[in-house]
């Protein structure tokens, strides 16, 4: 089961780049970026108040909220923008190639931003 999810996996993130390439060559990646967050938005909202019974965590504390909000901020909005102009301007092949090195980056700056090291 665990093979066949990963292929299905692999098989759905090539067609989100094919599908988000076609539709960012339509309408721009500032475009497709607003339009699939407000979709996001809306499902998360929508899966909340079936799952909890609001659509909205009010009983939510503001230190739950500003670290993981930051976070989404800056590689939803930022992070997918850019990625979909990448896609539009230079094709998806670019595109994934810079997002296999997001590992090895991120290790990077935590090790200069923040000290930590990367154990085995």
């Amino acid at each position: 089961m665990g093979e066949i999810a990963a292929l299905l996996t692999s098989v759905f993130w090539a067609f989100s780049s094919i599908v988000h390439i076609f539709a960012g060559r339509r309408v721009g990646a500032g475009v497709l970026n607003r339009a699939r967050l407000l979709f996001a938005v809306l499902w998360i909202l929508l899966t909340h108040w079936i799952l909890q019974g609001t659509p909205f965590p009010f009983h939510a504390t503001p230190d739950r909220w500003f670290w993981p909000g930051l976070s989404r901020a800056v590689g939803m909005v930022v992070g997918d923008w850019l990625l979909f102009y990448a896609y539009v301007t230079t094709f998806a092949s670019i595109g994934r190639l810079i997002m296999a090195n997001l590992p090895m980056l991120s290790a990077l700056m935590a090790w200069i931003s923040l000290g930590e090291i990367l154990r085995p």
